[in-house]
């Protein structure tokens, strides 16, 4: 009798026990889930107030292209930590910021809404005539713009 009293006392700690730690574990889990949803509900809201437009874009030289990047959105974009690629259309290349060329670079550290930054793309080839060339802007968000231009 003593020892059957003993028994259910020792079951019912340990059922407590293994309830506490599921309940951890479920209370962990439910945390982890949540902060995931919440970092990404903030990159996403940051893309959708991200809002970029190339204007223009022309070549002033045999090895120098100019655009013009617009930005319509809300959010600040720090040009350099943005990526650009060039190259002839559905060719695109990575093009590395400020260095020897091919780079690109700008005056322009910070595009803050409504403004619009010239950039410059330096190449190590010319550029073919009658030709169609492709710019892809990556904001550090990952929002992107295309613009596509013929060099004449």
């Amino acid at each position: 009798m003593a020892g059957e009293v003993i028994s259910e006392g020792i079951l019912i700690i340990a059922s407590i026990a293994l309830v506490g730690i599921l309940a951890g574990v479920i209370f962990y889990a439910i945390t982890t889930i949540g902060s995931g949803l919440d970092s990404m509900s903030t990159a996403i809201s940051q893309k959708l107030a991200t809002d970029l437009e190339i204007i223009y874009a022309t070549n002033t030289s045999p090895t120098e292209v100019v655009f013009y990047l617009q930005n319509l959105g809300q959010t600040p974009i720090y040009l350099s930590s943005s990526q650009v690629y060039f190259g002839k259309l559905y060719s695109l290349q990575p093009i590395g910021y400020s260095g020897t060329p091919p780079s690109w670079s700008s005056q322009t550290t910070v595009l803050n809404p409504g403004q619009t930054a010239e950039i410059t793309i330096s190449l190590s080839t010319k550029l073919q005539q009658n030709q169609d060339y492709e710019i892809m802007f990556v904001a550090p968000n990952g929002y992107e713009t295309t613009y596509v231009f013929e060099v004449v």
